[in-house]
């Protein structure tokens, strides 16, 4: 069979998709991809959506959102926009910012609804990262999940790098371990005014920085 694009795309995407899975703390078998998960997908693709039953690499996803909305055959819109951090909400400047941009798009009726909540449930044990700046334009989005979960002492956030043409793994390393922090520290002196809770993480082994 020759392959679309699109088809090409979701293989890579779910091969991908498997590889990640293997890299979780032997709670599951290496071998075994039984387990379920949900994706929150900070890009604008749906690689689930092309992929034939002959390549059951999402059969066992639960619940998925395209973040800033998604391009594809029932094209649903996108957004762009800055961190409000810092912005007063009454300025005209707001409405670029990617709370009012989610508003406008969320609000449509033509978007399908899925709330973010419904991807955060209480089963989950691992929190993987891969392929995201860990910006701060995206920071009220990862605020979300470690509210929901930083207390939860047997959930591990794990991030994920590879190394490609024109980067080396040691820049790579650094660049997961400069950002991360800035995630984890800015979370922890929002929470508790100092870094102990990062420490906490940290030294409890609930923090993985792993190559793919």
């Amino acid at each position: 069979k020759q392959l679309s694009v699109n088809e090409s795309y979701s293989i890579s995407a779910g091969s991908k998709l498997h590889e990640f899975l293997s890299t979780i703390p032997q709670r599951v078998e290496k071998s075994d991809f039984t387990h379920f998960y949900n994706i929150i997908n900070f890009n604008y693709t749906k690689p689930w959506e092309n992929i034939g039953f002959e390549w059951p690499f999402f059969e066992n996803l639960i619940e998925k959102v395209n973040i800033h909305g998604s391009i594809n055959r029932n094209y649903e819109g996108i957004i762009f926009g800055i961190n409000d951090a810092g912005i007063v909400p009454s300025v005209k400047e707001y409405i670029f910012t990617k709370a009012s941009r989610t508003f406008d798009l969320y609000t449509n009726r033509t978007r399908e609804k899925i709330k973010l909540d419904s991807l955060l449930t209480d089963s989950i044990k691992n929190i993987i990262f891969f392929g995201h700046s860990l910006s701060t334009a995206d920071y009220g989005y990862f605020r979300m999940i470690l509210e929901k979960y930083i207390a939860e002492e047997d959930v591990k956030f794990i991030f994920l790098y590879s190394v490609f043409e024109g980067t080396s793994e040691a820049k790579e390393r650094r660049k997961i371990i400069a950002n991360a922090s800035a995630l984890f520290g800015s979370y922890s002196i929002e929470s508790t005014s100092n870094t102990a809770l990062f420490h906490k993480l940290i030294q409890n082994d609930r923090i993985s920085i792993l190559k793919i």
